[in-house]
């Protein structure tokens, strides 16, 4: 039977289209995924949440309010629960050794500080990207062999 299987640490998500899935992180206080790859200092305090316009080149919803539109609302990630930090691209980075696995960085650093043209070819790939299927480990039972 196709029993759930249990594996020790974190699984993250697929990352083939997450392109589609703005705004970011659990709260969606980051509004695209330049945003998203960039330090936390440089990402928006505040912006209009509300349009389903996609902004194809930052890859997140456009960010100001439709002139002459009432519905939607100002993100402000300044409140507490709507802050946007952690989950940063920044100095402070250390690579994960195992030689030395208990080694921690800056909290909240996940990978190196990135150029404004190294975020650009990220998203560029993100566009593109599709994930590998999982290897079959196991071969399935053949339920139908059990009826006859």
């Amino acid at each position: 039977l196709d029993i759930p299987q249990v594996f020790d640490g974190y699984k993250p998500r697929p990352l083939e289209g997450v392109w589609a899935t703005p705004p970011f992180l659990h709260n969606g206080s980051v509004p695209n995924l330049y945003e998203m790859l960039s330090p936390v200092k440089e990402r928006s305090t505040r912006f209009f949440v509300g349009r389903r316009e996609f902004d194809p080149v930052k890859v997140g919803y456009v960010t100001e309010p439709e002139a002459g539109s009432t519905g939607g609302f100002w993100m402000d990630t300044t409140l507490p629960g709507n802050r946007n930090t952690g989950h940063e691209f920044g100095p402070g980075y250390i690579p994960y050794d195992p030689a030395k696995p208990t080694a921690k960085g800056s909290p909240g650093i996940i990978g190196p500080a990135l150029t404004p043209a190294q975020r650009m070819d990220l998203i560029e790939y993100l566009k593109i990207h599709h994930d590998d299927p999982e290897p079959q480990t196991r071969t399935p039972v053949n339920c139908f062999a059990l009826l006859q």
